[in-house]
């Protein structure tokens, strides 16, 4: 940066605008994609469609009673 060639000290209190602009511009970008809720939604929605053997639920979980004997069987040890 200008201060680094001039070999003078960057003040700490310009990294506010830098860490504060980033956020913005993040924030702007996530919004350019949707709602982050629906994005996760479907994500849930895809892995609970497509890939069901990659969520492990516990036996007490509320959700242990959609999956089959079979899906059971194979989740759950036996000990």
């Amino acid at each position: 940066t200008v201060a680094k060639i001039a070999k003078k000290p960057v003040p700490g209190v310009a990294a506010v605008p830098v860490v504060v602009g980033g956020l913005l511009l993040g924030n702007m970008a996530d919004m350019a994609y949707g709602n982050k809720l629906a994005r996760v939604a479907k994500e849930a929605e895809h892995i609970l469609e497509y890939e069901r053997e990659r969520l492990v639920p516990m036996k007490q979980a509320p959700v242990s009673r959609f999956y089959t004997q079979d899906e059971k069987a194979l989740f759950f040890d036996k000990a």
